[in-house]
């Protein structure tokens, strides 16, 4: 099935990508990764929340390692305007984390199915393409570079739309544009 974006979202989905490829190993923060505008989610902003059992919320639980009684670990803000808390849903006690990032399921507060999967540090940003946040992530491929990754919603799904490499400069850069109080 296709997705048919309107131009806004074009717009929004092509800026997004221009500043995701702007650093690429270079390290440098050069280009568009300065004007980005968002805030960074870290594995310590989720707090524990009751939300209600269905759609694919069970089987988000068992793919972050929840056990069947533990009430998930999110971060809880409506995204799309629809006036229903979304979710994103850490594994708990940081079980499955690691020196790279870790594990989020992105659920829709309406129908509670999940509508991404991310890795990494994850930062919303204000650009939206069908109503949901444009979502970029980052996590250390080695001691030198990070992968930058970036998702847009297709009406559907959250979907990889660039994939960028940064030298520790342009990461640096990344974060500090996007958690400036951190």
């Amino acid at each position: 099935m296709s997705t048919r974006m309107n131009r806004a979202g074009v717009a929004t989905l092509l800026a997004v990508i221009c500043c995701a490829m702007a650093a690429p190993l270079s390290g440098g923060a050069q280009g568009g990764v300065t004007s980005l505008s968002g805030r960074l989610i870290r594995y310590e902003d989720l707090e524990q929340e009751a939300i209600p059992i269905g759609g694919s919320l069970e089987a988000a639980m068992v793919s972050l390692d929840y056990d069947v009684d533990e009430m998930p670990l999110v971060y809880s803000e409506d995204f799309d305007g629809d006036g229903v808390p979304d979710y994103l849903m850490g594994s708990p006690e940081g079980r499955l984390c690691g020196t790279a990032g870790c594990p989020y399921v992105f659920i829709d507060g309406a129908s509670l199915d999940t509508l991404g999967e991310f890795f990494g540090t994850v930062a919303v940003l204000d650009g939206k393409v069908n109503q949901f946040p444009v979502i970029q992530t980052v996590s250390r491929r080695d001691f030198e570079t990070t992968n930058l990754n970036t998702f847009v919603f297709d009406g559907e799904v959250y979907r990889l739309v660039s994939h960028a490499l940064l030298g520790s400069a342009g990461t640096d850069a990344w974060i500090e544009t996007l958690a400036p109080e951190r």
